[in-house]
């Protein structure tokens, strides 16, 4: 009970962590785009 428990906790934490890069990594890729159409305009 207590294996499984810390089992899915941790795949919770990883799952977070995932998405949480994910959306730091889009929020950059964004940003680029952004500067380089200020730059271009």
């Amino acid at each position: 009970m207590l294996t499984h428990f810390n089992y899915f906790f941790k795949s919770i934490v990883i799952m977070s962590g995932k998405t949480w890069i994910w959306s730091v990594l889009s929020r950059i890729q964004y940003f680029k785009r952004a500067k380089k159409r200020l730059l271009t305009s």
